[in-house]
C-alpha cells in the first residue's frame, strides 16, 4: 500500500521550491522558500483520503436503533464513536467495514447503532485511520439526533415523492416550516430521473438534506 502513497516518499526536484510549488497548482508571492515550507504548502494542496465529502445521513430509524452513513474521499478504515448527548460516560465504538475482525479499506461507510433509548438525544463522531500510518484522525464531525419517544402518539412527518432530480424543488419544500417541524422525513421514491452514478444521489437528493437540516433528522 506504501507504493501508492508518492507523496510519503522523496522527490528529486530539478528547480528552485517556488517554480516547483506552481507546477503544483499552489501559489506564493514570496521569491524564495525554504523546504519545510514547501512540504507544508504541497500538503495543503492535497486531499486526504480521510476526508467526509458525503453525510452523514441517519437512514432506517427503528423504535430503538438507526443507521448511519458516510463517504470518505479515498479508502479508508473507520469507525463511530456515539454516547447520550452531553454525558461523561465513555462513548461507545461501532467499526465499519469488518472482515474477519480487520477493519476494511473503503469509501463507503455504515455504522448501525443499536439498544438506543426511546426519547433521548445522542451525540456521535466519525473517526478514520490514515491509510499508511494507521493513525486514528477524527473527522472533527460532531453530530447529535434525536429517538423518537415510543409513547408520543402526536408527532409529525414530512413526506417528498416523485422528485425526478428536481433539486430546487426539494430544497425550497425542505425550507418549508413543516418540514422543519416534522420528526422526521420519509422519501417514497422516484427521486431520480437519471440516476448515473452515486453523485447523482448525492447532489441530487441526499447532500441538499444533510446541508439543510445539519443532519439531525431522521430519513
Amino acid at each position: 500500500m506504501r507504493f501508492h502513497e508518492v507523496e510519503n516518499f522523496g522527490q528529486l526536484l530539478f528547480t528552485d521550491y517556488v517554480t516547483a510549488l506552481q507546477l503544483r497548482g499552489g501559489n506564493s508571492k514570496k521569491t524564495s522558500i525554504g523546504r519545510d515550507e514547501f512540504e507544508q504548502l504541497c500538503s495543503s494542496l492535497l486531499i486526504p483520503a480521510q476526508k467526509v465529502v458525503h453525510g452523514p445521513y441517519l437512514s432506517n430509524p427503528d423504535r430503538n436503533s438507526v443507521c448511519i452513513t458516510w463517504e470518505t474521499a479515498g479508502r479508508v478504515p473507520a469507525f463511530l464513536e456515539y454516547r447520550p448527548k452531553g454525558s461523561a460516560e465513555k462513548a461507545i465504538r461501532i467499526p465499519c467495514d469488518r472482515q474477519n475482525g480487520i477493519l476494511l479499506h473503503n469509501t463507503l461507510h455504515f455504522a448501525q447503532l443499536t439498544a438506543l433509548d426511546a426519547g433521548k438525544d445522542y451525540e456521535y463522531e466519525l473517526f478514520s485511520l490514515t491509510p499508511v500510518t494507521g493513525e486514528v484522525k477524527s473527522s472533527g464531525i460532531v453530530r447529535s439526533f434525536r429517538i423518537p419517544d415510543s409513547k408520543d402518539m402526536n408527532f409529525s412527518f414530512f413526506c417528498l415523492s416523485d422528485l425526478h432530480s428536481n433539486v430546487g424543488f426539494l430544497r425550497n419544500a425542505l425550507k418549508t416550516p413543516e418540514a422543519g417541524q416534522a420528526a422526521f422525513h420519509v422519501l417514497l421514491g422516484d427521486n431520480l430521473s437519471h440516476a448515473d452514478g452515486r453523485e447523482a444521489l448525492y447532489e441530487g437528493v441526499l447532500d441538499p438534506i444533510v446541508t439543510e437540516f445539519n443532519q439531525g433528522k431522521m430519513h
